[in-house]
Formats: C-alpha cells, sequence, structure tokens
C-alpha cells in the first residue's frame, strides 16, 4: 500500500505568537506557545510541527492538509467531524485524540502513544499505523479501505461494525481486544492471536 506524502513548501520558521492574523500556511512551527491559543474555522495547509506540546493550543473546527507533527505532544485533542488529509505523526503522544465521524485519508501515525484515541464512525482511508500504542482505542462503525497495522499494540481496543475484510494483524498485540463477528470476518492473525480472538465468540480453548 503506498500512502501520498504530505506536500509541504515551507516559507518561513515562525512561532505560534506569530501566527495572528496569519493564515495557517507553509510554515514552520518552531518553539511552544507561551500562553493559551485559540485556533478557529480554519484550515492548517502545508506546515510542520517539530518538537511542540499542544496542551495550550485549542483547535476549534480545524482541518488538517499536508501537515507533518513531530515529536508532538497532541494528547486530547478533538479532531471530529472533519479531513485529515496527507497528515504524519511521527513519535507524538497522542492519548484520548478523537476523530469520531472525521475522514482520514493518507495519513500514517509511527511511534506514536495513541492510547483511548477514538475513531468511532470514522472513514480511514489509505491510513498507516505502525509501531504505536493503540491500547483501549475504539474503532466503531469505521468505513475501512486500504489500512495497514504493523507491529502495534492494540490490547484491550473495541472494534465493531468494520469490515476488516483482508486486513493483517499478525505483526499486532490483540490481548483482550474487544472484536464483533462482522469486524473480524476474514482478518488474517497467527496461531496464538488465535486464541485471543476466539473468546469474543464465547469459545473456550483449552490444552
Amino acid at each position: 500500500m503506498k500512502l501520498n506524502n504530505p506536500k509541504i513548501k515551507i516559507n518561513k520558521e515562525i512561532k505560534f505568537e506569530e501566527l495572528y492574523g496569519e493564515e495557517f500556511c507553509n510554515f514552520e512551527i518552531i518553539e511552544n506557545p507561551i500562553e493559551k491559543i485559540i485556533i478557529s474555522d480554519s484550515i492548517i495547509d502545508s506546515c510542520i510541527f517539530k518538537n511542540i506540546d499542544f496542551e495550550l493550543v485549542e483547535f476549534k473546527d480545524v482541518e488538517l492538509l499536508d501537515v507533518i507533527f513531530e515529536n508532538c505532544n497532541l494528547s486530547n485533542k478533538n479532531f471530529d467531524n472533519k479531513f485529515i488529509t496527507r497528515v504524519k505523526c511521527v513519535n507524538c503522544k497522542m492519548t484520548g485524540v478523537s476523530f469520531i465521524d472525521s475522514s482520514l485519508k493518507d495519513v500514517s501515525f509511527t511511534n506514536c502513544s495513541c492510547r483511548y484515541i477514538n475513531f468511532s464512525g470514522a472513514n480511514l482511508t489509505n491510513f498507516k499505523i505502525d509501531s504505536s500504542n493503540l491500547e483501549d482505542s475504539s474503532f466503531n462503525e469505521c468505513f475501512v479501505k486500504n489500512v495497514m497495522f504493523i507491529d502495534s499494540d492494540f490490547s484491550s481496543s473495541m472494534i465493531s461494525n468494520c469490515n476488516l475484510n483482508g486486513v493483517d494483524f499478525r505483526s499486532n498485540k490483540l490481548n483482550n481486544i474487544v472484536i464483533d463477528k462482522y469486524s473480524m470476518k476474514g482478518i488474517i492473525v497467527d496461531t496464538f492471536q488465535c486464541r485471543n480472538l476466539v473468546s469474543n465468540l464465547g469459545v473456550i480453548v483449552e490444552d
């Protein structure tokens, strides 16, 4: 599976404080905000965020297009009902991030901490998760097309009403995962993972 990479053309490096009155386009953000900032009714387009803690940044009705987050803290941010296109998150803390009913296309998470992340109702197209922690995450009633999960931890996650036919989970941890029969149909797992999955069907496995 090939993802389209973010299309980024950086004009200059700026600080958060210099964004007032500016469009969020073609910037590399280089320093954390020193006071609370609200970004509302905007499209963040062709930007790079490196080593940024978003704790003091509030997003209101913000969409992401051609964006890279590297070594950032995005925990508990809300991107519900948004379009997220050509976005990369690398080495990011994303605990509790919400993408409910959003459309994510050409999006990848690599080496990210994503506990309690919520994709319920999301459209996931050309979507990749690699070497990330997704314990206690939610994938409920998602539309899924061309997804790849590699070396990630889905322990205690909940998956329901998702068509995952052909999705390969063999390199991932599935301990105590809760998954319904519809979502389980056609997934690719190894023999050991089967023991974790059959309990969802009420089957008891004994040697």
